[in-house]
Parts: structure tokens; sequence; C-alpha cells
């Protein structure tokens, strides 16, 4: 594997273009941690504040999808944790 520095744009190089993951970019041996994997400090975790922590994976009930509630709450899901959970249990049947 080619020598890469941490603080280089080579770094979006070697991940993205020439496809190698973040696994293969640990195996280099890197001193520091790439300035692109570093959260900024208003996005880091409050660990000290327990309650504040208390998120979960949100839960949306998918009953009445023509709600605008149930369109905003997906939204809002879909911007703060990527995904969601439905909290009615679907079944290959109920999609025949």
């Amino acid at each position: 594997m080619p020598t890469i520095d941490s603080n280089s744009i080579n770094i979006l190089d070697f991940v993205v273009n020439q496809g190698h993951g973040v696994k293969d970019l640990a195996e280099l041996g890197l001193e520091t941690l790439p300035h692109q994997y570093i959260q900024p400090p208003q996005e880091h975790f409050n660990t000290t504040h327990e309650e504040e922590n208390k998120d979960s994976i949100p839960v949306i009930d998918m009953s009445n999808s023509d709600d605008p509630n149930v369109a905003k709450a997906i939204c809002d899901a879909a911007q703060k944790w990527g995904f969601f959970s439905d909290s009615k249990s679907w079944s290959a049947d109920s999609c025949s």
C-alpha cells in the first residue's frame, strides 16, 4: 500500500477514488487521525450528562402514512439518524 500523509488530500483519493475502506486506512499506521474523520466539537456526544444522551432510535407509526406529522417525523429521523423503526410489524404477506 502507498504511504499517505494524514493531512493530505490523498486521503480522499485513497478512500474514495481508489476504493480503499477505513480498514485499509487504519492499516497504513497513520500517527494522527485524518481531519475528515474527526467530528466537530458541537457534534460530540456529551458522556458526562446521561440525561441529555437518552436519545433512541426514532419509532414511527406508519399506519397513517398520509398524516403530515408522519412525513415530518420521517424527515426528522432521516436528518438526525439516517433511519427509523416502524412501530408496526410488517411481513411478506402484507405486501401481496
